[in-house]
């Protein structure tokens, strides 16, 4: 019941603050070992779905994961790779809204509360650390964007995740550039490539706080970048280059969509490229 739940977030924010108090720091790096693990646990869901056929169906699922397996044989090698992928990316953005979920109930946890001091609340004393640290350079991250981090990490750049998603959103670019979003098809991969958008955008967060004692951690924000979000705003650039408002732009005609703050850029450079 509510009320439940409510007395055992009482006695976890009661014991939060009773180990903030005593030792922070210890309890700041138990918590970012909890977080890690906990991404590891649910990347570990997603791994079925890029997994191979072979494997999967190995699993021995019953009558009705048998008929599915059934279907899917029935598919051509492409169209069977592209729905796998495809089942990537929603199994994955499931994932992530029950993590996100208990993230911020985590957080909560150890958040203010103004009935104790400031020294009683772990979320405080980390961000007074920031506070120390912010002339310098910052390596304690919020409880949020650590959290958001070791998901990064632990599920959307593990191989087998990551390459399925690559391969969708190369698919869903040549089918958003085509047809321009406004066909049922890539109406509905346009659809997923702004809610992927979405997700890797809240995960492009600061990780130089990592180091290397903690286990299975690295630098990936770049990673992310030059992996997933970059290709994914070179599709809406083209796409804005190539359509408007549902209307195949001619090329001849491209450059009279672009502002002029662009074009009088665009004019320079070919200028010094002439020159």
């Amino acid at each position: 019941t509510s009320n439940a739940a409510a007395g055992v977030r009482a006695q976890m924010r009661k014991l939060a603050a009773i180990l903030a108090a005593r030792d922070w720091e210890l309890l700041y790096s138990c918590v970012l070992l909890v977080q890690f693990e906990c991404a590891e646990h649910i990347a570990a869901t997603i791994e079925p779905a890029s997994s191979s056929a072979g494997n999967e169906r190995a699993t021995g699922r019953e009558a009705a994961g048998s008929a599915a397996a059934g279907a899917d044989e029935a598919l051509p090698d492409s169209r069977l790779a592209e729905k796998r992928d495809e089942e990537v990316l929603q199994c994955t953005l499931r994932a992530y809204a029950g993590y996100r979920r208990w993230l911020e109930e985590l957080s909560g946890v150890f958040a203010h509360e103004n009935s104790h001091p400031c020294r009683a609340h772990l979320a405080c004393l980390i961000m007074a650390q920031r506070g120390r640290e912010w002339r310098e350079s910052q390596h304690t991250p919020s409880l949020k964007q650590a959290g958001l981090s070791a998901f990064r990490a632990a599920a959307v750049l593990r191989p087998a995740v990551e390459q399925a998603l690559q391969r969708h959103v190369r698919r869903a670019e040549a089918s958003v550039l085509s047809q321009g979003g406004f066909s049922a098809e890539s109406g509905r991969l346009m659809q997923q490539l702004i809610d992927l958008e979405c997700m890797l955008c809240e995960m492009d967060v600061r990780d130089d706080h990592l180091t290397v004692e903690q286990r299975g951690v690295q630098f990936t924000q770049d990673h992310l970048r030059q992996s997933l979000l970059e290709p994914l705003r070179r599709v809406w650039q083209k796409h804005s280059r190539s359509w408007f408002c549902g209307v195949k732009i001619d090329p001849q005609d491209e450059q009279l969509y672009v502002s002029n703050k662009h074009r009088r850029a665009r004019a320079l450079i070919d200028e010094r490229e002439r020159g």
